[in-house]
């Protein structure tokens, strides 16, 4: 058996998607959390290896795009449940989004805001994180959820354009 790509002999990889044989040197790796924040992960993307050109049909420009949806959700704008004066200015008939067991409150939000920019929405209202304490193999920690409403906020930025 030999490589596909640079005919080297003892290729002992597979490509997950056409099953040619790789040697490690060119097999593209895939991390298990490479795509973590999307609710359901295409068929294609749960291989952990790939070939170069697989990969660079396949993967990479679907990586990009969540690269982008991630970038866009480090930017929604975010108004908590306690801040009732500014969120009543923007309102939303979406239905309210959740997420839950996460390890972080920083996590949580930013997979609210990875939901909400997938819809095509801006921002967050309403939004409410809570934690919840949990015991593992007699070590305490906690696991956060949230939840938010998804709206589309205009400000004069995006008016000027």
């Amino acid at each position: 058996m030999s490589c596909s790509v640079c005919l080297k002999p003892k290729s002992v990889l597979k490509c997950g998607l056409c099953e040619n044989e790789l040697c490690k040197t060119c097999a593209q790796f895939l991390n298990d959390d490479g795509f973590s924040f999307l609710k359901v992960i295409p068929e294609e993307l749960t291989c952990s290896t790939y070939c170069p050109q697989c990969y660079d049909r396949v993967v990479a420009p679907q990586f990009k795009t969540y690269n982008e949806t991630m970038e866009k959700a480090k930017l929604v704008t975010v108004f908590l449940k306690n801040q009732s004066k500014e969120s009543r200015i923007y309102k939303s008939t979406e239905p309210p989004i959740y997420v839950e067991d996460c390890p972080d409150a920083e996590e949580t939000l930013l997979r609210l805001a990875f939901i909400a920019v997938q819809n095509h929405f801006n921002g967050l209202v309403n939004v409410d994180i809570t934690s919840k304490k949990v015991r593992i193999d007699g070590y305490q920690t906690q696991i956060w959820s949230g939840v938010a409403t998804p709206t589309q906020i205009h400000n004069e930025k995006s008016l000027r354009k």
